[in-house]
């Protein structure tokens, strides 16, 4: 079982900064401060960081709506008479639009936070129990399919290939359920990387390259068992196909 580096309120708190709904919720609030203030970056920063803390932002929002000159530097100015230029009027016009910006922003890290909350606490759990292994046998099967001159359609339909496909399949569908899928190398994955992190570098690298191999052998394997079923297929059209009536 790996030490993670952090405790999960740590890990969540960084994972929801950079997940792509409070990213994007994050850039349209403050694309609408833009339309009010000139120190925008800044007010949604100190935003952001009071909802990371756990800040009720209820009231900085009132405040915001009943007097929103106190939250920054908005744009235009008033004249001694205390009334607002053009810009400043539209400035304030836009208020309503930014703190709704805000509530949702608020709204969508909360719900992020929940739901990565929930994942990583199953993925800890999981990780408390090791993958699946594969037994010699598969691993010798997965050398015989890569072997050039190999009979594969004899191999996919013997005892040994048969066991071997379903031992690659129960580790592929663990590692990908506490992982998540990659396209070229486990090290895609965030969470692979933060506990290749807990354990010796030679050893994680090695592991990188098993779970490659292994991946590799199962997209050889459904290739060549969908081309095989698909000849099998075709053959028996065909050979219906030259059946004579009587």
């Amino acid at each position: 079982m790996p030490v993670f580096n952090e405790d999960i309120a740590k890990t969540v708190s960084r994972i929801a900064a950079s997940h792509p709904e409070t990213v994007k919720a994050a850039n349209y609030m403050q694309k609408d401060l833009a339309q009010c203030y000139t120190d925008a970056g800044a007010i949604a920063k100190l935003f952001i960081n009071d909802v990371r803390n756990g800040v009720n932002v209820h009231d900085t929002l009132a405040m915001m709506q009943k007097n929103p000159e106190q939250i920054g530097d908005m744009h235009g100015k008033r004249n001694f008479l205390g009334r607002p230029n053009e810009e400043r009027a539209a400035a304030i016009a836009a208020i309503p639009a930014a703190v709704s910006a805000m509530r949702h922003f608020a709204s969508r890290y909360e719900n992020v936070t929940q739901d990565v909350t929930q994942k990583e606490t199953l993925f800890r759990q999981q990780m408390q129990t090791g993958l699946p292994g594969l037994s010699q046998g598969a691993t010798n099967f997965i050398e015989k399919f890569n072997d050039v001159g190999a009979n594969k359609e004899q191999l996919l339909n013997s005892d040994e290939g048969k066991q071997a496909r379903r031992e690659i399949g129960e580790f592929m569908s663990a590692f990908t359920e506490r992982f998540g899928r990659f396209e070229t190398s486990p090290t895609e994955s965030e969470r692979f990387n933060r506990v290749a992190a807990t354990i010796d570098p030679a050893i994680a690298s090695e592991l990188a390259t098993q779970v490659q191999h292994v991946k590799s052998a199962e997209q050889s394997i459904d290739l060549h068992s969908s081309a095989y079923s698909l000849g099998q297929s075709q053959s028996l059209s065909q050979s219906r196909g030259n059946e004579i009536e009587v």
